[in-house]
């Protein structure tokens, strides 16, 4: 009888740290993702700062022409970005009216500089944002 209850134990217990391990792998797993997560975000928190501080002493020493160039750079770059991340399935959470708006703007602007091509992909991209959620 002390050898099925001790055997019984030892099943009991293995079955307990297999679900707590579980868990714990879970979790760290989770943790790793949100880590991850964290990384891209400073990652991009710091690109934005290095282009805002970019563009404002180009804005100080009063250089438009410059200043108009890095952030057409900026938001050439940031357009195909967006396109390859689209074209890979990423699609933008629910609730984000101002990033969704961000393409529309961009639309805008390329009209307002009579660039009518880089508008329409600009509205083009906002279709497919908005056909993606």
């Amino acid at each position: 009888m002390t050898k099925t209850v001790s055997l019984r134990v030892v099943i009991l217990l293995t079955a307990i740290a297999s679900l707590v391990g579980g868990g714990i792998g879970a979790w760290l797993g989770l943790k790793s993702g949100e880590r991850w997560m964290e990384e891209v975000s400073l990652t991009r928190e710091l690109e934005m700062s290095g282009l805002c501080a970019n563009g404002l002493k180009l804005n100080a020493l009063q250089d438009r022409e410059r200043l108009t160039k890095l952030l057409e750079m900026r938001l050439e770059s940031a357009l195909q970005h967006t396109t390859h991340l689209l074209d890979e399935g990423v699609t933008l959470g629910s609730g984000m009216p101002n990033l969704e708006d961000a393409l529309r703007r961009v639309a805008d602007y390329y009209t307002s500089n009579g660039d009518l091509g880089k508008a329409q992909s600009a509205q083009a991209l906002q279709a497919r944002l908005k056909a993606n959620r």
